[in-house]
């Protein structure tokens, strides 16, 4: 359900140099209806829709151990609560079938509308979707291109959505014909029912996602929007280690993009360090606040998180990892940790570290 498609910028910042492959069109994936995507909700919805259609109306029979029971029987069911049993009536089996079976017809029936919701909404996008394609059609081939399909994601959340939701609705309805105490089933039912919808609401198609590499400009579409965004406010978010997760950002958002092509990353960080490099010093010899995510410099102040540090009472930083992930630590000049900072909430953290080194004489220190 996920596409990549890369071309390589080359090593010189000519545009001629770097133009894309002849015939490699980025809004391809903008263009194309996600039918794999709307085919599989639609098979899911359809097993929901018969489960809902087979059981509702459908005739039940109350039994006890097997046996189908009549009127005026009574049944003991065993527990690990109530060694003794618990005594049922022949209505009262016949109420607990009845409300079973309503309850797998309800979680089916909701399956099939979180089906048609979602389908629906992969439509729209899709449609947006086009019209972002047809808007930027023609326009001048960019240094670098990259754009990818988010179906996976919506797929996956689909999935959790319609198992949550459906089982939540199966114990909700079918707990009203329990003996004893139904409201514990009712409540849980209806906490797993608000996760479901949790669950839809992520699962909200996003459409592609494209980043458009200009001289003067990141061209970036995300959920059918158009963003120029210019090389000094683009941000980068990475892990460490050959395999590490890397995302892009910019200055104002809330979120990010995530990347999964490393060569297009390195490519990214490259153009984003020179070009936040200049400003940066700009602002650190105007003593402004420079944001490189987590942490803050203002001049000779760090701002970590919400603590601030002065500069000149750090002795180093060390990189640490361990079973909570990888981050680093500020320390003071007794060695003392006074800041911990996971590694991938740090902005831009080549031109961040370089100043430190360079203008503050901050620098890793040897573990």
């Amino acid at each position: 359900m996920t596409t990549n498609e890369y071309v390589s910028p080359g090593s010189g910042p000519s545009a001629e140099q770097n133009r894309p492959a002849r015939g490699a069109d980025p809004m391809t994936a903008f263009r194309r209806i996600p039918i794999s995507l709307i085919v599989f909700l639609g098979v899911l919805g359809a097993g929901g829709l018969a489960l809902f259609l087979a059981r509702i109306g459908a005739q039940v029979l109350p039994t006890c151990e097997g046996q189908v029971m009549g009127q005026g029987d009574t049944c003991i069911v065993s527990s690990r609560r109530n060694r003794g049993g618990t005594t049922w009536s022949y209505e009262e089996r016949l109420d607990f079938v009845q409300a079973q079976s309503q309850g797998v017809a309800v979680g089916g029936l909701l399956v099939a509308v979180f089906a048609v919701v979602l389908i629906v909404a992969v439509v729209i996008r899709w449609r947006r979707d086009l019209a972002v394609a047809d808007q930027l059609a023609g326009e001048q081939a960019p240094l670098t291109a990259y754009v990818t399909t988010t179906g996976t994601t919506t797929g996956l959340f689909a999935v959790l959505a319609f198992l949550a939701g459906g089982f939540g609705a199966f114990l909700a309805v079918g707990a009203t014909g329990s003996k004893g105490t139904p409201w514990i089933g009712i409540v849980f039912g209806a906490l797993l029912l608000a996760l479901g919808l949790l669950f839809l609401w992520v699962a909200r198609p996003n459409g592609c996602t494209l980043v458009w590499a200009y001289p003067a400009v990141v061209r970036i579409v995300t959920q059918s929007r158009i963003h120029d965004v210019p090389w000094q406010d683009m941000q980068y978010l990475s892990g460490l280690g050959k395999d590490a997760a890397v995302w892009l950002s910019w200055v104002g958002r809330k979120g990010t993009l995530d990347i999964d092509d490393k060569d297009f990353f390195a490519t990214m960080r490259r153009h984003i360090n020179g070009a936040v490099a200049g400003v940066a010093a700009q602002r650190f010899e105007a003593s402004q606040p420079t944001d490189f995510g987590e942490i803050t410099l203002t001049g000779s102040m760090l701002v970590l998180k919400r603590k601030s540090v002065a500069a000149a009472d750090l002795s180093g930083i060390t990189l640490m990892r361990d079973k909570n992930g990888t981050y680093y630590e500020f320390r003071d000049q007794r060695a003392k940790v006074v800041g911990l900072i996971g590694v991938q909430t740090v902005a831009n953290a080549d031109v961040l570290f370089d100043l430190l080194a360079k203008r503050l004489n901050v620098g890793f220190l040897q573990r």
